[in-house]
């Protein structure tokens, strides 16, 4: 988070689809959160959405990631030229991160990167959830977190289903938020983590009880404010 940046001057570009619905989502809370009256002054905004990349768990589980790192790499690669700033809407396809051209990375605002700040920042028991491929890959040096709670693995199946069976399909928030306020007591915690971008629709739900540290949503704040310092 080293280089800072004016809304009105940059184009952020959105990798999406990964789910359709979350970056869809973002989007939208971005402009949500705009406090300009007048919408010629909003942000500019090109999302691309594309559901039919490979999954990124299933292919990191398969120990097979060529194809989707080439899928990724080319859309990436067509967008760089249009956009200032680039958000791939997805944690575990930034495992693939440091394979990628100069050109992508350079313009890449990295949700790793952007997380290990938020998460080295947490003050209280912070409950980690996220797909399993997360966790597979091991994006976050979670142990090393004060006050990270790690899931068990038999829990992180119960979280990787709720996100798949339910928030990627944008059905059953309640149900969601019920069974993760369950997990937060089993583990003595009183907030949760955002470790998947599907968790941001969650933030979003207008039923949401819960308590929720989501890296998209802080990411969408400071690109709707003044200024954003988003970068590596």
């Amino acid at each position: 988070m080293t280089d800072t940046f004016h809304y009105k001057h940059t184009t952020l570009g959105v990798l999406g689809g990964m789910g359709p619905i979350t970056s869809a989502q973002f989007i939208k809370t971005i402009y949500q959160l705009c406090q300009e009256t007048d919408e010629y002054s909003m942000p500019r905004v090109r999302l691309v959405s594309e559901p039919d990349i490979p999954d990124r768990t299933t292919s990191i589980k398969a120990s097979d990631t060529t194809l989707l790192e080439s899928r990724l790499c080319s859309l990436l690669e067509r967008m760089v030229p249009d956009v200032d700033k680039i958000l791939i809407c997805c944690f575990t396809a930034h495992a693939l991160v440091p394979g990628f051209p100069d050109d992508i990375r350079k313009k890449l605002i990295n949700l790793v990167t952007y997380s290990d700040q938020l998460l080295r920042q947490l003050d209280k028991k912070t409950l980690f959830i996220a797909s399993e491929g997360v966790h597979e890959v091991e994006l976050f040096p979670l142990a090393l977190y004060e006050n990270v709670v790690m899931l068990r693995r038999e829990d992180r199946k119960t979280a990787h289903q709720l996100i798949y069976d339910h928030l990627k399909k944008g059905a059953n928030y309640d149900h969601v938020e019920k069974s993760l306020f369950a997990l937060l007591d089993a583990y003595n915690c009183t907030q949760i983590f955002g470790g998947c971008t599907d968790i941001h629709l969650l933030k979003m739900w207008d039923g949401l009880t819960l308590n929720i540290v989501d890296p998209l949503y802080e990411i969408a704040s400071e690109f709707a404010g003044r200024l954003s310092q988003v970068n590596e």
